[in-house]
């Protein structure tokens, strides 16, 4: 968050920093909800999640006006018994590590200043809700390194570079954004607005829908690029899960043609004569349409599979261009 890259090319953090203080403590103690859920307590003293760790410990986080720099055991028990579930009441045996923090939620004004590009925590922090920070960091550098080595390997023009801000500054917002949210719908001070809040819970989990919808877009399974990089005029992309071997041929971070089963002899044949950028082959079940995954996992064009021609060639034009 204090990257000094980010203030040396005077990018500025735009945001804020939310005024409560958070506890967090990792501890050993008997805990009777399941060990393979995150709990939220959403109590009128306040906000507290606990989360399962190896080796029989719990994660505590829990939301205070001015959190003691080390929170002890009895800080740690005074909270669950507070704000934490009634039967059975917890008993904390043991603090493993303690700490306080403050969160931030902020994003870089811009994503890349020349030679310099900003990916993770130097591009964005945001609240720890949902859990999305290691996430977004990951596809950022996703995103960026494949870019990189086309361009720095001289298959691909520069210009392809401004492509990862044009994608990725958008859904770092959104995840500013919607953590921003989930925190103050947390942390409401107001009787009725924790009960309508708690209310709305309560509704949104008997149907289902939002549990869901909740789940794909803290996992950011749903992310589509929209105005960013694509192939042969195609205004998003969607996501397509890849191969084990990190979407490399040799050393190369390749292109994969998908085509459907039955349909691999012209797109084998086609393949290996393209030689701007490594491209693969891969067939799909259930496929109906020929379809160029990038490096990154994410879909870039789909057309006939009789003539692979017709999405390689616009491939090789974009990133020449």
């Amino acid at each position: 968050m204090r990257s000094r890259v980010r203030e040396a090319v005077e990018i500025p953090f735009e945001g804020d920093t939310y005024p409560q203080s958070f506890v967090l403590a990792d501890v050993r103690m008997e805990w009777g909800p399941p060990g393979d859920e995150v709990q939220l307590f959403f109590s009128p003293e306040g906000l507290v999640v606990v989360a399962p760790l190896p080796q029989g410990r719990h994660r505590v986080v829990a939301t205070v006006d001015e959190a003691p720099p080390e929170p002890s055991l009895s800080d740690v028990q005074a909270l669950l018994d507070a704000r934490g579930p009634r039967t059975p009441r917890p008993r904390v045996d043991e603090i493993v590590w303690s700490s306080r923090f403050r969160v931030h939620h902020r994003a870089a004004a811009r994503f890349r200043e020349g030679a310099v590009f900003l990916c993770g925590d130097a591009a964005h922090v945001h609240s720890p809700a949902g859990g999305q920070g290691m996430n977004t960091g990951i596809q950022d550098a996703a995103n960026l390194a494949w870019k990189l080595a086309y361009v720095l390997r001289g298959k691909a023009n520069g210009s392809l570079l401004d492509s990862y801000e044009r994608e990725r500054k958008p859904v770092a917002r959104e995840v500013v954004s919607t953590t921003d949210r989930l925190t103050r719908l947390a942390t409401l001070r107001s009787p009725v607005a924790r009960r309508l809040r708690n209310a709305g819970l309560q509704l949104g989990g008997r149907t289902g829908s939002l549990p869901r919808r909740l789940a794909t877009n803290l996992a950011e399974l749903d992310i589509v690029y929209r105005d960013g990089w694509s192939v042969d005029g195609s205004t998003k992309v969607g996501r397509f899960v890849p191969r084990g071997d990190g979407g490399l041929v040799g050393s190369e971070p390749a292109f994969e043609l998908v085509v459907p089963e039955g349909h691999e002899e012209p797109a084998a044949t086609e393949a290996p004569r393209f030689s701007a950028v490594p491209v693969r082959l891969a067939s799909g079940p259930g496929l109906k349409e020929a379809t160029i995954v990038r490096p990154d996992g994410y879909v870039a064009g789909s057309g006939s599979p009789d003539d692979p021609r017709r999405l390689l060639g616009p491939l090789a034009r974009t990133l020449e261009n």
